[in-house]
């Protein structure tokens, strides 16, 4: 895990520009281009944030955590095309595991404590010198946080912005009074089974590390 400001910045241009093609490419084909738009507000907010954190060189992510944030925003691009509550792989999901409801939303909210957990750990490091062992619990409480402010978002511009049914489609809880806890839940799955195999990982690399150092000496 290192912040690279020598490999980074090409990477990071060219994945930037396959999400801009992938964002437009949903947009022309939304079901609901309002629901789009309103969808796409905090997916802006942050683009501008990160390519101004570039410009800057306040900090810079390295190459794989920048694959992580930009693989859960094409999921979200891909949900935002079809609503959320509308989506193909999400009714297959439904029909093979006999679920009650479209499951994509849930599939996006997993994966953003899953696909986050790592650009955090690299940003808790090595921008606020959190101890590596303090990082996971620190990781959690963060994405805890921000799953839970998203859904007060989601509140706030179905209840007072756009009190109608594009409120509605926004929240999408497809008729379930525990959707909000339940993402927050799922989110939080998702970023503890991040924790682990990261783990995980991390012991093998050292035991192969140290195997080899054996060998060879």
């Amino acid at each position: 895990m290192q912040n690279n400001k020598e490999t980074a910045p090409p990477y990071f241009t060219i994945i930037n520009l396959l999400f801009l093609f992938f964002a437009l490419h949903t947009f022309m084909f939304a079901t609901n281009m309002q629901d789009w738009c309103i969808e796409n507000i905090l997916v802006l907010v942050f683009i501008v944030y990160l390519n101004v954190q570039k410009l800057l060189g306040t900090f810079q992510f390295n190459v794989k955590s920048y694959l992580c944030i930009y693989t859960f925003l094409v999921l979200h691009e891909w949900g935002a095309q079809y609503c959320y509550s509308s989506h193909p792989l999400g009714y297959y999901l439904q029909n093979v595991f006999h679920l009650q409801r479209n499951a994509y939303d849930r599939l996006v909210h997993t994966s953003f404590g899953f696909l986050l957990y790592y650009p955090l750990r690299q940003i808790l490091h090595y921008k606020y010198k959190v101890q590596l062992h303090k990082i996971p619990l620190r990781a959690l409480d963060i994405i805890l946080c921000l799953a839970s402010i998203f859904e007060l978002i989601e509140f706030a511009v179905a209840n007072y912005i756009f009190p109608n049914e594009l409120g509605k489609t926004y929240v999408g809880t497809q008729g379930d009074v525990w959707d909000a806890q339940k993402d927050i839940a799922v989110a939080l799955i998702g970023c503890t089974l991040a924790i682990a195999l990261h783990s995980v990982y991390k012991k093998v690399a050292v035991k192969i590390f140290t195997s080899n150092y054996k060998t060879t000496v």
